[in-house]
């Protein structure tokens, strides 16, 4: 009997070995052992991207990234903010984070908690303009400052 998965399987099979080929490229750019006695954060780099690449082989539809660039240094957080920057349109992110710029840079839709208590959604563009604010951060102190024209 002819096995009509087959080819689907080696489809999969050949994107982890690139992924896999890709982790291990990353990865040894970033652990190389002579940058680590002086940049700890390093592993903390590689690390973050290898579980964001780990998480990818499945091809889900939905990645949850809870807090990803926490304690990563400003370089190595723009470089995993380009790799989720490129994967919308193609599955579902939900990112959970306390940097407003990051959640500025890189939502569609942003929800604002406070206390355990949502007090506001909507896009980033909504959130500004319904608080009369230029950035994220000072819209969320409009928000559980009371400032806010609509209430959610």
């Amino acid at each position: 009997m002819k096995n009509w998965l087959l080819p689907h399987y080696c489809k999969k099979i050949g994107q982890a070995l690139i992924l896999l080929m890709l982790i291990l490229i990353v990865a040894s750019i970033y652990i190389e052992a002579s940058f680590i006695d002086s940049n700890p954060w390093l592993i903390d780099a590689a690390q973050a991207a290898l579980y964001i690449a780990m998480a990818l082989i499945s091809e889900p539809q939905i990645l949850f990234l809870d807090e990803p660039t926490l304690g990563l240094d400003v370089i190595a957080r723009h470089d995993l903010w380009e790799v989720i920057r490129s994967l919308k349109g193609k599955i579902t992110i939900i990112l959970t984070t306390h940097y407003m710029e990051e959640a500025e840079f890189m939502c569609d839709r942003i929800v604002m908690i406070n206390k355990g208590v949502i007090i506001a959604a909507g896009t980033p563009e909504q959130l500004k303009e319904e608080t009369a604010t230029t950035n994220l951060r000072d819209a969320f102190f409009a928000y559980i400052e009371g400032g806010a024209d609509d209430e959610l």
